[in-house]
C-alpha cells in the first residue's frame, strides 16, 4: 500500500521501492534476492533526493510563513532552495 509521500519518510519510500522488486518477475531472484542494477540504484537515488529536497523546501516555507519571512540567524531572508543548498548542498549535479 503506497502512502502519500506527504506521509511517508524518503528512507521508507526507498525501502518500499526495494522490496516491490520481489514482486517483479524480472528481478526476484528467488529466496529473498533480487536483481537491482546499478542504474536503478542511481534513478532511486536521484528520485529519492528530489523527494528530501522537496520535504526541506516546503517545510522552510512552511516554517517562513508562520514567521512572516523574519530574519533567520541574523541573516536577511533567503528563500527556501538557497536554505536546501546551504545545508545540504546542491545533489543535482551527481
Amino acid at each position: 500500500m503506497n502512502k502519500p509521500m506527504a506521509q511517508q519518510t524518503v528512507v521508507s519510500w526507498v525501502i518500499e521501492q526495494l522490496r516491490q522488486l520481489a514482486h517483479n518477475p524480472k528481478t526476484h531472484l528467488g529466496m529473498g534476492d533480487v536483481r537491482v542494477t546499478q542504474g536503478y540504484l542511481d534513478d532511486l537515488e536521484e528520485q529519492a533526493n528530489k523527494q528530501f529536497q522537496n520535504k526541506i523546501v516546503d517545510a522552510w516555507e512552511d516554517g517562513a510563513q508562520s514567521e512572516h519571512r523574519a530574519h533567520v540567524n541574523g541573516k536577511a531572508d533567503k528563500s527556501s532552495l538557497d536554505y536546501y543548498n546551504e545545508t545540504y548542498g546542491n545533489n543535482q549535479n551527481k
